[in-house]
Formats: structure tokens, sequence, C-alpha cells
């Protein structure tokens, strides 16, 4: 009986699967024919009997795919041949054939999966968009079209990124494509978008947050380079060192110690140079800070210290005329058509015309057109300009196509408005445009750096530099007084300023205000009328005066019904029937109604004034005190004396009283307490300062040599005489110079000869001529020719250098000689050249031939 049963079900196993083999072979028929609802109705059949049959889920993606079918659904044809490809796997061998065998085995599965892969990918082709390959890719795994969808979907992300141009949605794409082709370039772009963004407003604190946030951004340089153009705007020892201490490896890093130590040498304190950034080339640049000769060897010229050593080779084969003559002191070397730093390197390679502008920048060029190049070696700007200037040790003017304009040294520029002149003025700026101006102070300028904005008011017309630094500016409407801020002192108003001695004076419609140098208000304003001197302040308020001490304003005299200033220093005063006479010390002399006054002064002399009533002429001096009474013809100053005439006859007063009897038929020609001194048609000499007398018995006017020793002449020659005119040489000579206080030069015929002092001799030098190289009140030093050829003397060294020479040419400076010498041996037709030091010590001795020699030699 079981056997019975177990062939029973065998057997209906098997009309099972024959059954859905026939069905599927049927459900292929109608496919083939177009009767998709009879397909239709199969594929529901085999389903009921089998729901995991594979030939039925083939059939069922065979339905969906077919394009005639009203619920065409590529997605739901991939999804049921991927479940007829799953479950065929569970048949036996025998139901794998048969499917096979009828057109639904594997292989139709896999050429029906493409035929949907390739609808698929056709339909996201069809539609173009990211989401429609999006949709691909997560319908179609591991789709042959995979890698093109994967190409496809990117592109089309990307270009939606640039359509939206944000850095948003570059940051976007990268996130969800991170292996995109287009990865680098849209990492490119939102690099540079977001660094846009973070810094849009140009402030430095936003490239240096941008930066701190940002460290390995591609933008780093351009920042660094905006940061260092804001921070060392201002040109001083601290930007360039916070620079170069927060930034050390940014490439603005080294130009930051080179611009410092530029900066400190222009003020004198290279030395504080930090040694951290005290790098080779820099250090030799300071040891190379030293005066330099020019030398030359083999027709090229080299550079040599004042040792003598070499310092640059002989290389060069041109030099300005300026080193042939002079010592070569900047820090570079203007050799031939270029300009090259003392340890050789080159700063400009063209550069007809230098010019040092200080603070480390070279103007170089030539023709009317120049560049701005720094020492270091740095080109501010590939522009040429007509002229740059340096202004305020921050700033740089350049005149560009006919007008002027402003930027920093870090190259930052500050307007763009085309002045015709920019110019300083003490701390000020001042720009011009027409006859108008416009002032700005050096922080303002410097917060513009920053992004800012300069704002001009082309508003005056005339400008004055006060002292302590304090500016007066006029226009058509008014004038102010401002600090060196620029903050108002006086507001700017519809006023007139004066200068006063100790303060200013602001007349208002009409009414006047004095303000003292702290610019107090110091009487209420509402003066009729001002008047002032250098001692003194007269002001009117109704009808009555009042005089105030110009130096602090205090009140001298008050209810004055009149008020007259005279000279510098004295005032006269009226009130009813009195009349008073103030001088310096503000004390009042009472005066006669009938006195008349009148101030004897000259330009540059003391100040008296005479008063004469019926009874006596008198001479006040500037403190009041009367130093002359009595009757005389006339008196006038001079200097600090006054010259008293006396039945035409001339006596001298001080300030103190008299000093010589009025004997004299001429006294005058002052200078530095001397006046000379004409008695008989003979003349002498008078200094009351250096207790100078010499009587009148000379045929000229004499001369100072010294405070102990004077030039005079006597029949048609000159010789010495003390300060009491007493004989100090015999007068045989026709010139005499000053050498020093113990010898003088003189000069007999057409010999030139030293003349001890002390001693009364002459030393007997015979000189034939001579020439100054150095005169300061310290030492005279002169280069004489002898009976020998040429040598140099000094008045505090004596002879220096032998007059052995056919010529002596100084090529040093004053305090700082040096000696080229040349001896020429004829037969030999050539020169020996000598260097000499200032003691007359050796640097170089060459010999040279005549061609080579005008080739070095100076010949101012």
């Amino acid at each position: 009986m079981g056997r019975v049963v177990v062939i029973i079900s065998f057997l209906a196993l098997a009309v099972t699967a024959y059954g859905q083999a026939g069905l599927v072979k049927r459900g292929l028929k109608f496919h083939a024919t177009g009767q998709l609802d009879k397909m239709e109705a199969i594929i529901h059949k085999s389903l009921d009997k089998d729901s995991t049959y594979p030939g039925a889920y083939h059939l069922k993606a065979l339905l969906y795919f077919h394009p005639d079918y009203h619920l065409l659904n590529i997605d739901s044809a991939l999804q049921y041949v991927n479940v007829a490809k799953d479950y065929f796997t569970g048949l036996d061998s025998k139901e794998r054939d048969k499917l096979s065998k009828i057109g639904a085995g594997p292989i139709a599965m896999e050429t029906l999966k493409l035929q949907i892969d390739s609808a698929g990918f056709a339909r996201a082709v069809q539609e173009n968009s990211e989401e429609a390959y999006l949709s691909f890719l997560s319908h179609f795994p591991k789709s042959r079209f995979e890698s093109r969808a994967i190409t496809e979907r990117d592109l089309h992300a990307f270009e939606e990124a640039v359509r939206m141009n944000t850095y948003q949605s570059y940051l976007a794409f990268m996130k969800k494509y991170p292996k995109a082709v287009q990865y680098k370039q849209a990492k490119e772009r939102y690099e540079k978008l977001y660094f846009d963004k973070s810094t849009a407003d140009g402030k430095m604190v936003s490239y240096q947050k941008f930066l701190k946030q940002h460290p390995t951004t591609p933008y780093r340089e351009e920042a660094e380079r905006k940061i260092y153009e804001v921070m060392t705007a201002p040109n001083t020892v601290k930007g360039y060192t916070q620079f170069a201490d927060q930034y050390p490896d940014s490439k603005k890093a080294l130009q930051a110690k080179n611009f410092l130590f530029h900066l400190l040498k222009e003020q004198g304190k290279v030395g504080t140079y930090p040694q951290r950034f005290l790098a080779d080339s820099l250090k030799a640049l300071s040891d190379l800070d030293k005066p330099l000769i020019t030398f030359l060897e083999k027709r090229e010229y080299g550079f040599m210290d004042l040792r003598g050593l070499e310092v640059l080779t002989a290389r060069f084969s041109q030099v300005s005329e300026d080193h042939l003559c002079g010592l070569v002191e900047n820090d570079f070397i203007h050799a031939g058509q270029k300009v090259v730093a003392k340890d050789g390197s080159v700063i400009a390679p063209y550069a007809k015309e230098v010019t040092d502008l200080g603070y480390g920048w070279l103007k170089s060029g030539g023709n009317g057109l120049y560049h701005l190049v720094h020492k270091s070696g740095m080109k501010l700007t590939d522009r040429g300009f007509q002229d740059v200037k340096v202004l305020n040790g921050k700033f740089i003017a350049y005149h560009y196509k006919g007008a002027w304009d402003l930027m920093t040294m870090s190259g930052i520029v500050l307007t763009e408005q085309r002045f015709d002149d920019i110019f300083q003025l003490g701390e000020f700026l001042l720009f011009k445009k027409g006859k108008l101006l416009d002032v700005k102070i050096s922080s303002e300028i410097i917060d513009a750096a920053d992004n800012g904005a300069l704002r001009f008011q082309m508003l005056f017309t005339d400008y004055e530099l006060l002292e302590e630094g304090k500016l007066w500016l006029q226009s058509g409407y008014g004038e102010g007084v401002y600090d060196e801020q620029l903050n108002e002192l006086i507001p700017y108003e519809k006023q007139e300023i004066s200068f006063l001695p100790y303060g200013y004076l602001v007349e208002k419609k009409g009414a006047y205000q004095v303000l003292n140098d702290a610019f107090e208000t110091i009487y209420p304003p509402g003066y009729d009328q001002v008047d002032h001197n250098t001692s003194y302040l007269a002001v009117k308020q109704d009808t009555l005066w009042t005089l105030l001490k110009a130096a602090n304003y205090v009140e001298v005299a008050k209810a004055l019904d009149s008020l007259v200033l005279l000279g510098h220093h004295f005032a006269l005063g009226y009130r009813q029937d009195s009349t008073f006479l103030y001088s310096r010390n503000t004390a009042s002399i009472v005066l006669d109604q009938q006195s008349r006054t009148a101030v004897l002064s000259s330009s540059g002399a003391a100040e008296f004034v005479q008063v004469t009533s019926e009874r006596s002429t008198e001479v006040l001096n500037e403190l009041g005190n009367n130093i002359l009474s009595g009757k005389y013809d006339d008196a006038f100053a001079i200097g600090e004396y006054l010259i008293v005439s006396k039945k035409n006859k001339k006596g001298l007063y001080s300030m103190h009283g008299k000093l010589l009897s009025a004997e004299y038929d001429a006294i005058g020609s002052y200078k530095d307490s001397y006046v000379s001194l004409l008695k008989n048609k003979k003349f002498g000499l008078f200094s009351e300062r250096d207790t100078v007398l010499v009587p009148p018995q000379y045929d000229k006017a004499l001369e100072k040599y010294n405070v102990r020793t004077f030039v005079a002449r006597k029949e048609g020659k000159v010789g010495l005489v003390d300060r009491k005119g007493e004989p100090l040489s015999k007068f045989i000579y026709n010139e005499v110079v000053y050498w020093n206080d113990t010898a003088a030069l003189v000069r007999q015929n057409d010999g030139w000869d030293f003349y001890d002092l002390k001693n009364q001799v002459p030393l007997g030098q015979s000189l034939k001529s001579f020439s100054y190289t150095e005169q300061t009140d310290e030492e005279i030093i002169i280069i004489a020719l002898g009976e020998n050829g040429y040598g140099v003397i000094s008045s505090q060294k004596g002879e220096v250098i032998p007059l052995s020479f056919n010529d002596v040419v100084n090529i040093g400076k004053p305090g700082l000689p040096v000696y080229f010498t040349e001896t020429h041996i004829e037969e030999a037709e050539f020169y020996v050249v000598i260097y000499y030091d200032q003691a007359g010590k050796v640097i170089r001795k060459q010999a040279l031939e005549a061609e080579d020699y005008d080739l070095i030699y100076c010949d101012r």
C-alpha cells in the first residue's frame, strides 16, 4: 500500500512539473504573438500552482518588459527576472533542463536581464539627470552600465554645483561623490569660494582667522600676502617683527626681515635688529655698511675699505663719477648701468640714474621713467613712474601719467584720485588738486590700508605748520587750528586767526577773542579792539583799555582811556591827564603830558625808548632803566649798542650805560658784538663782550682773527695786533688768513708761510699756493703746493702727507678725508698712485699706465 502512495505522489509531481513547463511554454507563445492578456492568465495559473516557480517569474518579467503591456515597468521586470534566477537554482536538474529547452532557462533569463538593463540605462540617458542615474544605479546594481552611470551622475551633479556656484554646493558634491573625477576641481572651487566668502570684507583679521581655521588651504600664500600688506603697512618695527614671528614659513617672512633691517638702519638702530632674524646675507650687508673706496685694476673697477682690503674685486667696467670722486657711503654701488649691493648681488639690472629715497628704497631708471626697487632686490611693482618719493617714512607717493597717488611700502594702493601733488608738512600729508587741499594724518591713511576708504574733501586754500606740530588751515569759508591728530583746537569757522607770541587772536564778526598757547580763553570774547607786540597785549572793551603781559596774560594796567604799543617791548597808557610808560619789566614810569617818545632800534638790534621833555632828553633800555640823560643830537641802535651823536661826534652806550665817549667820527659795521671805530681817518675796533679796544690808528677796518688777535693794515701792508692794538707782527704781509690759535697763514708777495703767534716769528714754511679741503671750527686741512710738489697739511696734525707729489685729490668727505696722490714717472710713462687715510697712513699703492690712470682720476 505504501509503495502505491509513493508512486502516485511521484506521478503527481511529474504531472505538475510537466504542467508548469507546459504553461510557461504556452506563455512564451502568447508573448511572441502579443496575446498579453492570455499570457497574464497563464502567469496567474502557474503561480497559483507554485508561487516559487521560476518559469512563471520569467514570464512575468517578459510581460512587464513588453512595450504594449498596460502595466509596463522596467524596474518590476528587473525585479521579476532576478526572482526567476534565484528560484531557478532551487529546481532539480530535470526541471531546469525543461525550462532551458523551452527558452526559459538561465541563458534566456540573463539575456532578458541584459535587455532590461539596457532599457533601464536608456531611460536614464533619456531623462539625463543626476536623479535618473541615481535611480538606475539603485535599481540596477552591478549593471554593466554602472561605470557610465556613475560618470554621468557625477557630471550632472557637478554641473548643478557649478550652476549654483556656492561653496556649499561644491562641499555637498564632494561629500556625496568623494570618488568623482570632478572632485579635485570641485575642491579647488570650494576652496576659492570659501576663501572669498571668509575674507569678503578684506580685513586682515578675516585672513588671520581663516588661516587659523584652515592652515592647509591652497590660498595660504594669498592670505599671508594680504596679512603682510596690512600688518606692515605702518612701516614699523612692531609690524615686521610680528609678521616674521607669526608666519615664519611664509614667503613674505624674508621680505619682512629685509624691510625691518633697512628700517632700523634708517633710524640708526641697526644694532637692535633681532638676532633670530639675522641671516648670513643680512649679516654680511651689515658688516659691509662702511665707506668704500674705488680702485682700478686691469681696466676694471673694484672697491676697498678704508684699510685697503678689497671688498669687491675689480669686475666692473664702469662706475659713476661720484664713486671716483668720493667715498661710496651708500649701501649700494652704481656700476655703469646697474645697481649692486656691496656684496656684489644685483639690485637693479638697469639704472642710468639711481637715487636713495631712504628706508631701503631706490628710485632707479632714467629718461623720465623710474622704478621703485628695494635694496633687498624686490621691485614693489613692475609699473614705471615719472617720479616717486617717500613721505613720512611710511608711504610712497608716485607720479604716473601726469598725476600723483599714494601707496604703502607693502604695496597697497591707497588713492586713485590723481592729485596734482602730494607732499609732507611736519607729520601731515597734504593732497592738492588745483588750488584746493585736504590734509590727512598717517594713522587715518594706515587704517584705510585694511580695506578701508580714504575720503577727501578738497576744501582748504592755505596752510601753515605751527609750533609743536600744530596746523593752521584756511579756506574760502573760514579758518581753524588743529593738533597732530587733526583734532580741532580752534574750531573751523568763519573767522580770522592771528598768531600772538604766546597764543592766538581770533576775530569773529568784529569781536576779538584771546587764547593762550594752551588754547584757553584768557578773557571772555567780545573785545572791540586788540593790539600786541612781543611783550604786551592791549585789549579794548567798550571804551576802556587793559594792558596784559604777553607771556602769561597777567594784567599790568586796566581802565586806561587809550593805549599805544611801542616797538617790541614798550607801551604808552593814558588815563585822564596821566601818561604811563611800560617797559619789558612791566614797571610803569609816569611821564609829563608834554613828553614825546620814540623807539630807537633797527633790524636785529636792541631796543631803546627815547623820552623828550621840555627839561631833558632821556634814553631808557628795555627794562626801563635810564642809560642816558642830557642833550645830544641823535641816537640810534646797532646790535646791543646805542650810538649817540653830539656835535658830529659819536659815542657808544650799551644796555647798562656809557661805553665810549662821543669822540669818534663814525662808529658802525656791527658784527657779533664788534663795531668799527673811525677817528681822523684811522680805524679802530671795539667789543664790550670780548673787552677789545683797538684805538683808531690803522688804515682800514680791522678783521677779527680770534678773540685775542686781529688783522690790521698800515701803509698798504698787513700785520697782526692784540686786543689793545699792540703789534704782534711786522706789517710786511700782503694777506693773513686763519689757521689756528697758535699760528696764522701769512702771504708775503707770492709765497705763503706759517706765523707763530706766541713767539711772533715766521716758521719758514715755503708754500706756493694752497686750497682748502676741509674748514671747520675744529680743524682746517689744506692741499698745499711746496717746492717739491703737493701734500696735505692739517691745523691740528701738521703735515699729513709730504709735499712731494704731482697731484693730490681728497676723495673722502668732511671729517673722513681720503687722499689720492699721484707721481708721474715721465721716463717710464706710468703713474704711481698712493691712497692715504686721514692720518697719513698708506691704504693702497699701485702703478698705472697713462691710459689706465685717466680711468681712475677724479678731475672735478
